[in-house]
């Protein structure tokens, strides 16, 4: 069967004892497998599916970002900035990148250069997001066997678990650093929470089903994807009031658009952008009109985006994935 460790981001084919339903892991190599999986009617082959997957962070200036140049260089499965990435307020960049099946936290100079591992390998330490004030970074982690939001220092010390009771995910905090904002799953559904930075008991933000929750530079405004009618409703991009989570503008989105962990606000805060499955990034501007594409990016999928804190660069993350089927000798 293909399946995937509690504590790595790779899926790996694995052999189920039976009738005693002892596992082990058949494949031993660092590339992740799809799903489909086949064995010969000898027994002594197996058809798989390999999954490679090579992403790198490129950095332009904010105002011509078809100047960018690439400042990472990871190897096969390396993933620099897959699972996102963060400006810190003095310009250097928080950013995930694959190590042995697992994802952790790294920090490293605007250049590419003085890269530092921030958290231990093991475990899926994901989108990493930096506070205002530079104290923290905040991230989804399954250190601690579910989904979690997670809170430790610049440094990397300090961790310390926000969040409880599992499916917690996309955190973002106010421009203040009070409060952490974050997607929780509840039945089935997802819903905007906050939590104090400190930690405590989470509040719910928004009634309707929402998530990926994105607050504006001045604080007065979360930008989020948004359901108007429950489970039958079609997913919008919503701007939302931060003090009563009721909406302020709902806006169609492309069927190709991707919301997940995908949604931010320019430096001005007149527009929220968001990514496109094959195509770029798009901003809406907030007083309406159609969305327009960010000039100067690839035609590609951009897995992560952002500006840094003063404005003047824009980073994003470039990649590919690599779908190969394999065929495996299998002797018992």
């Amino acid at each position: 069967m293909v399946a995937q460790h509690r504590g790595e981001g790779a899926r790996s084919i694995w052999q189920i004892d039976y009738p005693g339903g002892d596992a082990h892991r058949f494949s031993r190599d660092t590339d992740s497998h799809g799903a489909a999986l086949s064995i010969s009617a000898d027994g002594t082959s197996l058809m798989a599916t390999q999954v490679r997957r090579e992403s790198n962070i490129w950095i332009a200036p904010a105002g011509d970002l078809s100047v960018a140049r690439q400042v990472t260089f990871s190897s096969i499965n390396g993933m620099y900035g897959y699972y996102g990435f963060d400006w810190a307020p003095d310009n250097r960049i928080i950013f995930t990148a694959g190590i042995d099946n697992s994802v952790a936290i790294y920090s490293m100079d605007a250049d590419g250069s003085q890269i530092k591992q921030l958290t231990s390998g093991g475990f899926n330490d994901q989108y990493p997001n930096v506070t205002v004030d530079g104290r923290y970074i905040l991230f989804q982690s399954n250190r601690s066997g579910s989904n979690e939001i997670w809170r430790m220092g610049v440094d990397g010390a300090g961790l310390r678990q926000l969040t409880n009771g599992g499916g917690n995910y996309s955190s973002h905090t106010t421009p203040d650093g009070k409060w952490v904002l974050y997607t929780a799953t509840r039945d089935g559904k997802t819903f905007v929470y906050r939590i104090a930075i400190e930690g405590g008991e989470p509040v719910r933000v928004i009634d309707n089903e929402s998530g990926n929750p994105r607050v504006s530079p001045d604080g007065r405004l979360i930008a989020c994807h948004y359901k108007s009618n429950g489970k039958s409703s079609r997913v919008q991009l919503g701007v939302v009031k931060i003090e009563d989570g009721a909406p302020l503008k709902l806006f169609d989105v492309a069927h190709s658009a991707r919301l997940s962990d995908g949604i931010r606000w320019t430096p001005d805060a007149r527009a929220v952008c968001y990514r496109d499955a094959t195509n770029g990034i798009w901003r809406q501007d907030i007083d309406g009109g159609p969305p327009q594409k960010l000039p100067g990016l690839p035609e590609e999928t951009s897995f992560a985006y952002g500006w840094s804190r003063n404005g003047r660069s824009f980073a994003f993350t470039r990649g590919r994935t690599l779908s190969d089927a394999v065929l495996i000798s299998y002797i018992k």
